[in-house]
C-alpha cells in the first residue's frame, strides 16, 4: 500500500501550465527525489 499516491495532478497559474497530468506512487521505505530544470513544477507538485 502506498504511503503517498497522486493521480492525474494538474495545476495552472492563469495561462501557465505548471504541472500536467502527473501520477506518482511512493511505497513504504522508498526514497524519492524530484529532479528537473528551474520552473519545471517540482515545488508546485510538492
Amino acid at each position: 500500500m502506498a504511503v503517498l499516491e497522486l493521480t492525474n495532478i494538474s495545476k495552472h497559474f492563469g495561462a501557465i501550465q505548471a504541472v500536467n497530468d502527473v501520477s506518482l506512487s511512493i511505497e513504504p521505505g522508498q526514497v524519492v527525489g524530484l529532479m528537473g530544470d528551474n520552473g519545471a513544477g517540482k515545488s508546485t507538485l510538492v
